[in-house]
C-alpha cells in the first residue's frame, strides 16, 4: 500500500522537523507547500530533503491564501505522479497517531471496502 501526505505550511520552524520525521514513519512520501515562510521553515525543509527524506517542497509566494486551491492542485499531481492508495491532508501541527504502519494499513483496508473509489480529483 502506498501512502502519501500533503500539507501547506507557513512559518512552522518550531515544529516542522518533528512533523516531517514523525509522519514519515507512517507515510511513504510527504508533499509540502511552503506558503512563503519568512522564518527558517524553508531551510529546515531543504535540509530534510538533502538528508534523503522522501519529501517534495513547493513554494507559493502569492499573497492570497486559497489553501484548498493549492492543496487540490498538489493532490492531483501526487495522484498522477506517485499513484498512492491514500493521501492524508495534514496541517503542520497534525501527527498521525496509531500504533504502527501495519495497523494503519489494516485500518485503511477496512475503509476501502466501505466506501466507493473515494474521489478522483
Amino acid at each position: 500500500m502506498k501512502l502519501s501526505g500533503v500539507a501547506m505550511v507557513k512559518n512552522e520552524q518550531d515544529i516542522i522537523e518533528v512533523f516531517v520525521r514523525h509522519n514519515l514513519k507512517y507515510l511513504d512520501s510527504l508533499h509540502l507547500i511552503d506558503h512563503d515562510s519568512f522564518d527558517e521553515t524553508g531551510l529546515i525543509l531543504s535540509k530534510l530533503k538533502e538528508e534523503g527524506l522522501p519529501i517534495t517542497i513547493e513554494v507559493e509566494k502569492k499573497l492570497e491564501h486559497w489553501s484548498e486551491k493549492y492543496i487540490t492542485k498538489l493532490a492531483r499531481k501526487i495522484f498522477y505522479n506517485y499513484n498512492p492508495d491514500f493521501i492524508f491532508l495534514l496541517d503542520a501541527d497534525e501527527f498521525i497517531k496509531i500504533n504502527s504502519r501495519r495497523c494503519l494499513e489494516e485500518s485503511l483496508l477496512t475503509l476501502e471496502t466501505c466506501i466507493p473509489a473515494i474521489l478522483y480529483l
